[in-house]
């Protein structure tokens, strides 16, 4: 691999901005190099089409630091002041900030959101990007750049305090819409606010504004790992005391509370992030004693924050009884074994990083004899080495006997050619030459793809099956047209066997009531309405699903349940059903 240096003498690297995202330093990057495609930047500091390509918690850190010699920071360094793990960290133990560092140093963030609690929070968990149009043109009148501020992307966030206006949502990247984008803010791509929102009243002002800088101010003012769910619900339960929200036997007074708590919620819950929080006495009571119970682990921190805000006003009244509490009361067992294992594991690689880089970079020893010196795996080793901006040199690798035949097999078991130019050391090129040159091999090689590509198209569509199989053959193809497509031309008759049954509806699921038919009613005039935005724009152009999600967010959430949505599915199907003959023709399977 070429050096550093190599790698981006025509490339300059920019600097940080002030409070910039990781996403929005790669995509100034991206702009300033000119590529004519986004996946030439992620190969240039990836070293892979779509790694580092999300926009609040990438991955292949690690690599992008090795390449950039750290010009930019650590791996962690990054993860932790460039990355939405800047918000999460301050609310999880040890064990879990580190293994979510890890994740995003390494080559996969895939269930990274599942464990950090975000999709069974019920908030959003795709983190839609924001921008504030004050704070666009200002920055580019100071820095030349219109770019995308960390602080704004905080879930719950949506008021720029320094410019008092409403932040403006992105219609790009969050939505699956252009997922491989490198872009910046621009007002093309932001979502007009609705009126009641961009134009809100006294109330609803002073609440978005208070929430935001609660937010801004609480994680600018802990430590990584520095809140934990034990100490905040007592100060919690010491502010609701203080206020006389607490009986003398220690129950809470819980009509007064939640009747409290839905005045406060009425104010923000026009955000479709926070459309979760309660509209009636009912469900504030249901949520309040979820939410004022002691939380050991896996809360979104949102939640945190909105009690946080309700009770104290702001983060350092919170900060300021929370760091007063006495630390001799003893917190849940496992916490404190998690906290200690995790403590001692990073001790033990602080030690071990100091011997490796001596070893390594002073004295020059190879991975194998770091590795023999230290009593670890030499695979050990080279991790470390990448996580402290090490390069490990590798030996050349000649297309020897043995190689050959690994490689042969590789290929019969339907190894992508890049991959296995990659495992072997050796060029894309001397891969097609064998592939070509063996007796049969090119042949099984592509029989053993073509099996690949239909368990995966089939597992696809499985997948569509099982999280929306009540919802129709239109609109069920259309959430995933390539699946639809190559299963349609390459494997017919099985996707004939595994259509949608007709009239069968998913459960019911236990939990708290919900009104469908008001939520029917608002959702259906909010996609009829997008419907004809689309419409006027497109002219005679088909309307496809993903731009009615688009202009809709909440609507991809309940594509699910749309049996409990009748008027909603109608609206639908009308929407996608305004195209042309020739695609009507060619709807085969309705």
């Amino acid at each position: 691999m070429n050096s550093p240096g190599q790698l981006f003498e025509s490339s300059p690297l920019l600097n940080w901005l002030p409070d910039e995202t990781f996403f929005s330093w790669v995509s100034r990057n991206h702009r300033l190099w000119g590529h004519d495609a986004d996946w030439r930047t992620s190969q240039l500091l990836f070293g892979s089409r779509q790694a580092g390509i999300h926009h609040d918690l990438p991955n292949g850190l690690g690599i992008f630091s090795e390449r950039t010699a750290n010009q930019l920071g650590t791996a962690e360094a990054i993860a932790r002041e460039r990355t939405l793990l800047r918000y999460y960290g301050r609310f999880l133990s040890p064990g879990d900030e580190q293994e979510a560092v890890l994740a995003l140093s390494g080559n996969s963030v895939a269930h990274l959101k599942f464990r950090l609690g975000l999709l069974t929070s019920r908030f959003r968990a795709h983190h839609p990007l924001k921008a504030c149009t004050a704070c666009m043109a200002m920055d580019v009148q100071e820095h030349g750049w219109a770019y995308w501020h960390l602080q704004h992307q905080y879930p719950g966030v949506w008021w720029c305090n320094t410019h008092g206006i409403p932040l403006r949502e992105s219609l790009l990247k969050s939505t699956g819409v252009d997922r491989f984008l490198w872009h910046l803010p621009c007002l093309d791509s932001l979502r007009e606010l609705p009126s009641e929102i961009s134009h809100p009243t006294e109330a609803m002002l002073t609440s978005l504004s208070s929430l935001a800088k609660t937010a801004i101010e609480l994680v600018a003012g802990t430590r990584p790992c520095e809140l934990e769910p034990d100490y905040l619900y007592r100060a919690y339960r010491a502010e609701l005391t203080q206020r006389g929200w607490v009986t003398e036997g220690g129950s809470l007074r819980l009509s007064i509370i939640a009747a409290n708590f839905l005045e406060y919620a009425r104010q923000t819950r026009l955000i479709p992030e926070l459309g979760a929080f309660p509209a009636t006495i009912q469900e504030s009571m249901a949520q309040i004693g979820r939410l004022l119970r002691p939380m050991r682990s896996g809360a979104h921190p949102l939640r945190h924050i909105l009690i946080i805000d309700w009770l104290f006003g702001d983060a350092d009244s919170l900060l300021r009884l929370y760091r007063a509490l006495p630390r001799d009361l003893a917190p849940a067992a496992d916490d404190t074994k998690s906290e200690n294992a995790c403590m001692n594991e990073g001790d033990k690689f602080a030690e071990l990083s100091v011997k490796l880089i001596q070893l390594m970079k002073t004295e020059g020893k190879s991975a194998r004899a770091t590795a023999q010196q230290l009593g670890v795996d030499t695979a050990t080793v080279m991790v470390w080495a990448a996580k402290c901006g090490i390069k490990v040199s590798r030996r050349p690798k000649i297309l020897k006997e043995e190689i050959r035949a690994l490689l042969i097999a590789s290929l019969r078991g339907g190894m992508d050619k890049a991959e296995a130019a990659k495992t072997y050391g050796i060029s894309i090129v001397t891969v097609t030459q064998v592939l070509r040159s063996e007796i049969g091999l090119h042949e099984a090689w592509k029989q053993c793809r073509q099996g690949h590509e239909r368990e995966k198209a089939r597992k696809g569509w499985r997948v569509l099956m099982a999280e929306h199989g009540n919802i129709g053959i239109k609109l069920l193809r259309s959430l995933n047209p390539a699946v639809y497509a190559w299963l349609y031309r390459n494997d017919r008759p099985w996707l004939q066997q595994n259509l949608p049954i007709r009239g069968v509806s998913n459960p019911s699921v236990g939990g708290a009531r919900i009104d469908w038919d008001q939520r029917d009613i608002a959702l259906s005039g909010a996609v009829e309405a997008a419907a004809l935005a689309i419409s006027s724009t497109n002219g005679r152009s088909a309307i496809q699903l993903w731009q009615l999600y688009q202009q809709v967010p909440e609507l991809k959430a309940k594509l699910s349940v749309l049996d409990r949505l009748p008027l909603t599915q109608r609206v639908i199907e009308r929407a996608l059903n305004r195209r042309s003959a020739k695609s009507q023709a060619d709807d085969l399977l309705t």
